[in-house]
């Protein structure tokens, strides 16, 4: 490297190369250094006063270039440099000495010496050696890095064939390794909603992979997924995967999912733990936070039996809201569809967008009015059920149809209902989220900063009824759709709704329709008499 090319100083990418400095005599280390970092290279330059030490700092603190005396108590700069070659083959070595001695000159050519300098040390010699040794450095670096990145590049492609059922390139891959099930630990599979780009992403690999305390080797399937192949000792899933959401929660803005396999010592073929961690990845749709799965979360969801499918239409009731222009039982039916789907018990994923699918059709008409009014571009039916079939989570589901839905609900109103005091819409909101648990006018005054009795004024004045009328009417609706549309015994039912005492249930539901629970689901419903 010339004295111009220095003088730039050291780039942004230039990697920074390690001198350890050794000499019993302060003075002689401070000369080195000084002259090191005059030369302006990409040197970080540390030194020490005793050969023991050295080695223990190398252990620490990894050494490219030791420049040593020779004569120095306890350990001579030769046993020095012959014990730290053991330990470290590749490092360079330069020895100094006030000696110009045959004898060690040849002692450090046997040991492997890049050369034998002469106290008082030539700045410019010294200069053209460090010029030397940087290059060097830097040729064997290159060297490595090609080695790596060939190596990288075929160990994704046999990874990739891997998980399509042909091993043969991975273990050719593996060398050694007679057997991928004693080398692999685990495989992951890591949904990021985060797009990284690849520099921010090696580097969230590389603090897992420190997190982890394994090695691992990494699949891109997609910009949001990526496949981890984990090395090491075979420890607890649970465990590992505690630790991965520990490091990644602080470091995502939005969430991320980690589906484990079994131990890959249970698999047959790689082929066969990917497919174990995409079907476990799938639980995601259902999960409205940031989640790990494991085995115990196997479970898929039940289909809903073909007679209830049948006999069922969950739109029957909003469909009848958008007919009437009940903007106030259309928000609340839509808020109990939502709870009901949510459920991963009750459907798959292909029958919640199917649902969704019909709802977007069934408001349509009136979206498109409450646009025109509005002077709003609409968008295309077509084009709206395509992006809802796409969507990867019921959760933004929801919200997407619940915007929808807003805006046909606020072109119902009248200016009264529009009006509605702020306090009067949390509690609505609260009392359709938790009808099931136990609610009172003074739970709910206190939600709102209110007295009660001002409260319950404040609530029928907008509704036209008080706030118990309405935990009555939300729970006797509830309960009139589960009769008809389940076959859950009343006792069940009653719970369900908030109703801890069945005989209290049973009186409270006949004063409301005029029958028994049982009589009304034996008649196919009927209408409330208050």
């Amino acid at each position: 490297m010339d004295k111009a090319a220095r003088a730039g100083g050291i780039g942004v990418d230039q990697t920074l190369y390690h001198i350890l400095v050794v000499d019993d005599e302060r003075i002689e280390r401070e000369c080195i250094r000084f002259l090191i970092d005059k030369e302006k290279l990409p040197f970080e330059v540390r030194d020490i006063d005793d050969g023991l030490d050295a080695l223990e700092l190398m252990r620490e603190w990894p050494v490219d270039i030791l420049i040593t005396d020779i004569q120095m108590p306890r350990m001579s700069g030769l046993d020095l440099v012959k014990r730290a070659k053991e330990i470290f083959p590749a490092l360079k070595t330069v020895f100094f000495s006030g000696y110009a001695d045959f004898e060690y000159a040849r002692t450090a050519v046997t040991l492997g010496a890049e050369t034998y300098l002469v106290k008082p040390i030539n700045p410019e010699e010294l200069g053209r050696v460090l010029d030397k040794l940087l290059e060097e450095l830097d040729d064997s670096q290159t060297r490595q890095r090609q080695q790596f990145r060939q190596k990288s590049v075929m160990t994704q492609y046999a990874l990739q064939r891997a998980i399509r059922g042909d091993e043969s390139d991975l273990m050719t891959e593996l060398e050694a390794q007679a057997d991928w099930h004693g080398y692999y630990s685990y495989l992951v599979l890591m949904f990021l909603e985060d797009i990284l780009d690849n520099a921010t992403m090696n580097d969230l690999l590389t603090g897992l992979q420190e997190a982890l305390g394994l090695r691992m080797d990494a699949l891109e399937i997609d910009e949001h997924q990526r496949l981890l192949f984990l090395r090491g000792k075979n420890q607890e899933a649970q465990e590992l995967g505690e630790r991965a959401a520990a490091y990644l929660a602080p470091r995502l803005s939005h969430r991320f999912y980690l589906a484990f396999s079994d131990s890959m010592k249970e698999y047959a073929s790689v082929k066969q733990a990917y497919e174990t961690v995409q079907k476990r990845m799938s639980r995601r749709f259902w999960t409205a936070e940031s989640a790990v799965f494991y085995e115990a979360e196997d479970r898929q969801p039940a289909q809903l039996p073909e007679n209830e499918i049948e006999d069922t239409d969950p739109l029957k009731y909003i469909q009848e809201d958008l007919a009437n222009s009940d903007a106030v039982k259309l928000s609340l039916d839509l808020e109990m569809l939502f709870k009901r789907l949510r459920k991963p018990a009750k459907q798959s994923q292909f029958y919640v967008k199917f649902i969704f699918s019909n709802l977007i059709s069934s408001i349509y008409p009136q979206l498109c009015a409450a646009r025109a009014a509005a002077d709003k571009p609409v968008p295309k039916l077509d084009v709206m059920i395509s992006q809802m079939y796409t969507q990867q989570s019921i959760g933004v589901m929801i919200g997407q149809v619940q915007a929808l839905a807003d805006e046909v609900v606020a072109s119902m109103q009248s200016p009264q209902d529009t009006g509605l005091r702020r306090e009067v819409q949390i509690v609505q909101r609260y009392v359709l989220q938790n009808y099931a648990n136990d609610l009172s006018v003074e739970m709910l005054a206190d939600l709102v900063y209110l007295a009660p009795d001002y409260l319950n004024r404040l609530f029928k004045k907008a509704t036209g009824r008080n706030v118990g009328q309405y935990i009555r009417q939300v729970r006797m609706d509830n309960a009139s759709r589960l009769l008809l549309e389940t076959e859950r015994k009343v006792m069940d039912i009653c719970g369900e709704v908030g109703y801890p005492n069945y005989s209290y249930f049973c009186q409270s539901f006949r004063d409301y329709f005029g029958k028994s629970p049982e009589r009304y689901r034996k008649e196919g419903g009927g209408n409330a008499k208050a």
